[in-house]
Order: structure tokens, then C-alpha cells, then sequence
């Protein structure tokens, strides 16, 4: 399994240069200081740099929703990210080198070596692409993995108890194999579809020739009736005529299907020109996706106007509280030796002129936003006309096909009818004649020799069918059977990781829920236990419980992505962005403790201060809006 070794970054964020190494097996946990506000001295302070460059340097792109040279620092022209990884069970380290540029595509080069030995660069990459997609298979996980189950963002992270049933269900379908099975109903409900047309056709000439058969025997015993009886002519007349008006009704239909065909046509030619919605729909996220810029910075600016405000309102007060030495007029801060007063009432100058632009580049931003929203909506009105317009022509289609139907059903019935007035007439004219009868008792055991072939084929369909429907409901259970065994071992492993914890909460995880009225839903269900006693939802747990159970849960879902990624492959690796920091620095502990009782190399990045004992603290520290790597004292 690979595990992280260092992480080298130059001209990241707002870091100028950084080295950090890792150790197998223990937690890395980055602490913040930002000396240049007073707010909060965490936020701010390049902790997420570091994530980013584990984030960048894996998958090659960013972990956050931003371009990659907004990555790259102000006073830099590229940043550089190094990622260097082991794998004892290879005896390999590979080393990854990305380069991000402000301008255009970052560069990859992948260099694999003995561990601790030379390192050479793979021949075989002659791309960004390829280099991912070398590093993606020498892991043996996605990269939509890694960012699900191995690097959790607070921003991002969704915890498995509060995903939707049906993402639940996803997740459950693939660790159990359910995937395999799903290709295998796929296939049989595509054959059942095809046997299903055919049962279709079957009935179809079942029901055509059961028709005819009605009206052989109808004018059979009509004629078996009449046949002692004198000509009647005027009958026969009626017949003739009746034959008559019933081809020329039959002809006029002909023409109507012919022109209902060509406007089929001319409806199915105008919906393949029809301009696609896809286009627009593209061309609208790609606004929406400038327009969240654009209300990313628009954020970003309201935090740097408040900071700046605070920070304006801090020297003011400053400025305010200095005295002036009567002797020589000098102004300082008996509370603060360092500070410059004259230094700081031309600081403050500067600050108002740069809130001005702050405000003025809000503004800006938000018009920007206005304009981009004006964009969408004549983009929305337009999906919205097409889609009306490709829906008229839709039903306008339908209801042609509809009435094409009708019409040759109509054709069929008249030739029906003709047969039947054509008989009629054979049987009148034919009156005196020794065997008049015979013919059409010929012609009726004829069709009915038809029967045979049509009754063996439906039997053949519908043991077809049946056979098609018991391998689907075995398929079926089958599946279930195989998420049943994967919700267990998912369960198994979440309350042994959060024993481990120190949690005393064990959790019961249920294909199917009981509703109120008896009846059985099949929904990924959750029971929590305390003490052999149900204690309530999820969300009624506090958030340091809440956020064990959602550590045990990720740890358990990588722990299998691990199992499934072949031999020597998988991560040693979980990356932990501030969704714990609603535990208390107890629990905190307890669980640093327990990853690294289990062998876990994790990065934990945490707004709590712990003592400095516990896993390897790291600091990172942001002066001057440059952040660098000190040293952790402890809480």
C-alpha cells in the first residue's frame, strides 16, 4: 500500500517555500497562527496550502472549485508541488512533480525508484493526462475516491448517515459487487424486452386470424341457413355495392397513411434540426460556474472589508490611545514600544484608500453577477422555448403515429369485411349448386390450421417469459443478499473504529425500515445504541459524537476502496480538514490515539490546540501575508 513520504511546495498559495515529511503510521496535525489579523489568529494562515498541495500533487487539479493558477501565489509566476510516496510491499517510492502556471496547463513528470534509492522517470508519460492516469493506476483508486473517502473537506464532506437512501445505496451496490449483478438484470430485462415485442406480434396474428375465423363461420352459417332458399337478387345487390363502397373507403385510407407517412417524416426531419438544448444547457453552467466565481469573490471580498475594517478600527484606537512627549512632540503607544505612530496615521491613509477599492471592486463583482444572471435567464427562456417546441413536435409525432395506426387498422378490418361480403356473394350466386358449403368449410379449416403454429410459438414465448422473470427476481435477491453482507461488514467495521475511538455508541445499519402503518420500506435504515438502548436519530447526537461516527464511517468506506484496489495497491491515507473540530480536545485526542493505534497516516487539519505530545504537530504560521512551517508549542 502507498503511503505519503514529504510534500515539498514553492510559490503555493500564499507559502514562498515549505518541506514537510511525513511518517507512516502517525497523524500530522497542522495547526494555524495568522499574526497579521486579530480575529481569528487559525484562519487564514495557509493550513489549507498543505491540503491542496497532498490534493494537487495526487489527482492534478484543485481540491476546491478554483482555476489552478489562482493556486499559484501573487509574487510567483508557477508554483511547485512535489509528492513523494512509498510502497513497501513494492519496495518502491514514487515521486510526483507537478508545476502550476498562472496561464496555461500545469506539466506532471512521475519519477519511480527502489525505496530510499534512485529515482528515474517513467518513459512512457508524455502528458498530464497520462501522468494522472499512471498514478491513478499505480493506486488502484479513482480519483472521484480519493476526493470522496480519502480527502474530507468540512466544504465538501458528505457523512455517510446523512447521504441520501439512494446514495447510500450506490455506495453499498459497489463494495458488495452489486455492480456486477446490475449488468447481468440489465441484460436480462433487455432479452425479456425483446421476448416481450415478440409476444406482442404473436398476439397480434392470434387476434387477426381469430377475426377472420369469426367471419368464415358467420357466413358459413348464414349460408348453410339460406341454402334451400331462392336467389335473392336484391341481396346480392346490397352485397355488391356494400363490396364497392368498402374498396373505395379502402383506397381513400390508403392515401391517408401514405400522407400521414410523409408528415411523420416531416415532423421527425423538423425535431433532428430542432437546435439542441445541450448546447445551451453547456453554455449556461459554464456562466453559472463564472458567475460562483464571481460569488466566491464577492465573499471573499466582504471577509477582506471586515478584516479590513477591524484592522483600521484597531490602529485607529491606536492612534487615539498615543501620547504626545511634551519635550520633543513625539507620538507613541505606551502599551506597544514597536509601534510607529507616524508610520501608522500614513498606514491607516493607505488602509482607507484600499477599502475604497475593496468597496469599488464589490461592486463590480456584484454587477458582474447581475450580468452573468441576466445571461442565464435568456439562456433558461430559450431552453425553455426550445423544449416547449420539441415537445409540440413530440406529441404532434405521437398523435400522427396514432391516427397512422387507426388508419391501418380501418384497412385491415375493410379487407376483412370485403372477404366476408366476397363469401356472401360466392354463397348466393351459387345457389342449386350440389356442394355450396364445402368451399368455405375448406377455407375455415385452413385458417384454423393456422392456430397450431401461433398457440406452439406463444407457449414458447411465455415459458420464455417465465424462465426471464424467475433468473430476474433470482438475480434480484440475490443482490440484496450481497448488500445485506456489505451493510454488515460495513457496520462490523464502523463500531470497531468507533471502539477504537473511545465511542460507547454502537451502530445498527438495516436494509429496510418500519413504517408507521407495519408496512416494510426498502431503505438503508440507521439504528444508534447506547448501553442495549436506542438513543434517537443521527442528528440529535452532539457534534463531537456526530463527527466520530462520521470519522469511523470514512475511515471504514477507505478501508474497503483499499481491499478492492488490488495487491500492493491502495492508500495509507486520510485527510482530515476540520470536520472534526466540533469534538473536544479529549475526544480529539482519543481519536489521533486510535489512528495511530491502527496504522493510519493521516493528516488532521484542526482549529483545536492540543499538547504538542500528541500525533506530529505542525504549525503553520502567516506573517506578512506569508505563511511558513514553525514549530508547535502546544496549547
Amino acid at each position: 500500500m502507498w503511503y505519503i513520504k514529504e510534500l515539498e511546495i514553492q510559490g503555493l498559495m500564499s507559502f514562498a517555500d515549505a518541506k514537510i515529511s511525513f511518517n507512516q503510521g502517525e497523524v500530522a496535525i497542522i495547526y494555524g497562527r495568522n499574526l497579521d489579523v486579530g480575529i481569528d489568529k487559525s484562519n487564514g494562515s495557509g493550513k489549507s496550502a498543505i491540503l491542496e498541495g497532498i490534493g494537487f500533487g495526487i489527482t492534478g487539479s484543485p481540491l476546491r472549485e478554483v482555476k489552478n493558477g489562482e493556486l499559484v501565489n501573487d509574487d510567483s509566476k508557477e508554483a511547485l508541488v512535489r509528492v513523494l510516496m512509498g510502497n513497501d510491499g513494492l519496495n518502491e517510492d514514487m515521486e510526483i512533480n507537478r508545476i502550476i502556471y498562472k496561464r496555461k496547463s500545469s506539466v506532471c513528470q512521475v519519477l519511480i525508484g527502489d525505496i530510499d534509492g534512485e529515482l528515474v522517470p517513467v518513459d512512457d508519460i508524455t502528458s498530464t493526462k497520462e501522468a494522472n492516469k499512471f498514478i491513478e493506476t499505480k493506486l488502484g483508486i479513482l480519483r472521484e475516491d480519493l476526493l470522496n473517502f480519502f480527502i474530507l473537506m468540512a466544504a465538501k464532506f458528505t457523512p455517510f448517515l446523512s447521504a441520501s437512501d439512494t446514495k447510500k445505496k450506490q455506495v453499498i451496490n459497489r463494495f458488495s459487487n452489486g455492480i456486477i449483478v446490475d449488468k447481468s438484470i440489465e441484460a436480462l430485462e433487455k432479452d425479456r424486452a425483446l421476448c416481450s415485442e415478440d409476444v406482442d406480434d404473436v398476439e397480434a396474428k392470434f387476434s387477426s386470424i381469430k377475426s377472420t375465423l369469426e367471419v368464415l363461420e358467420s357466413t358459413l352459417e348464414e349460408t348453410e341457413r339460406s341454402v334451400d332458399e331462392e336467389m335473392d337478387e336484391e341481396a346480392l345487390r346490397d352485397y355488391h355495392l356494400m363490396i364497392d363502397l368498402t374498396t373505395k373507403g379502402t383506397k381513400k385510407l390508403k392515401v391517408e397513411v401514405v400522407e400521414l407517412k410523409l408528415d411523420i417524416d416531416d415532423v421527425v426531419e423538423e425535431i433532428s434540426e430542432l437546435k439542441s438544448s445541450k448546447t445551451l444547457i453547456e453554455k449556461r453552467d459554464l456562466i453559472k460556474y463564472d458567475q460562483k466565481k464571481q460569488s466566491e469573490l464577492r465573499i471573499e471580498l466582504k471577509t477582506q472589508l471586515q478584516e479590513h475594517k477591524h484592522q483600521m478600527k484597531h490602529l485607529e484606537l491606536k492612534i487615539d490611545g498615543s501620547i504626545e512627549c511634551p519635550k520633543c512632540d513625539h507620538e507613541f503607544d505606551p502599551t506597544d514600544d514597536e509601534l510607529d505612530i507616524e508610520e501608522s496615521k500614513e498606514k491607516l491613509l493607505k488602509m482607507d484608500e484600499e477599502l475604497s477599492d475593496i468597496i469599488e471592486r464589490g461592486k463590480a463583482v456584484r454587477q458582474g453577477i447581475d450580468i452573468y444572471q441576466e445571461k442565464i435567464d435568456t439562456i433558461n427562456t430559450k431552453i425553455v422555448k426550445l423544449d416547449s417546441k420539441r415537445s409540440a413536435l413530440d406529441e404532434e409525432k405521437v398523435e400522427l403515429e396514432r391516427d397512422l395506426r387507426k388508419s391501418n387498422d380501418k384497412i385491415e378490418s375493410n379487407k376483412i369485411k370485403i372477404s366476408s361480403y366476397e363469401l356472401k356473394v360466392e354463397a348466393l350466386s351459387n345457389k342449386g349448386a350440389t356442394d355450396v358449403v364445402t368451399p368455405l368449410k375448406n377455407k375455415i379449416e385452413a385458417v384454423r390450421t393456422k392456430f397450431e403454429p401461433i398457440n406452439a410459438k406463444m407457449e414458447e414465448l411465455e415459458v420464455k417469459m417465465s424462465g426471464y422473470d424467475v433468473q430476474l427476481d433470482i438475480f434480484k435477491r440475490y443482490k440484496s443478499h450481497l448488500a445485506n453482507l456489505s451493510l454488515k461488514s460495513m457496520e462490523g467495521l464502523a463500531n470497531d473504529f468507533l471502539e477504537d475511538f473511545g465511542s460507547d455508541i454502537f451502530i445498527q445499519l438495516n436494509s429496510t425500515k418500519k413504517l408507521a402503518n407495519n408496512q416494510v420500506r426498502e431503505k438503508i435504515d440507521s439504528t444508534l445504541v447506547r448501553h442495549g438502548l436506542d438513543i434517537g436519530s443521527f442528528n440529535k447526537l452532539s457534534g463531537g459524537e456526530r463527527a466520530s461516527i462520521n470519522l469511523a464511517f470514512a475511515k471504514t468506506l477507505s478501508h474497503l476502496i483499499n481491499l478492492n484496489a488490488g495487491e500492493n495497491k491502495g492508500l495509507n491515507l486520510l485527510v482530515i480538514d476540520e470536520i472534526l473540530d466540533s469534538t473536544d480536545s479529549e475526544g480529539m485526542v482519543k481519536i489521533v490515539q486510535a489512528l495511530e493505534r491502527a496504522g493510519e497516516t493521516a493528516i488532521l487539519i484542526t482549529h483545536i490546540g492540543l499538547p504538542a505530545s500528541v500525533g506530529n504537530p505542525i504549525l503553520v504560521i502567516k506573517e506578512n501575508d506569508v505563511s511558513k512551517i514553525g514549530k508547535y508549542e502546544g496549547a
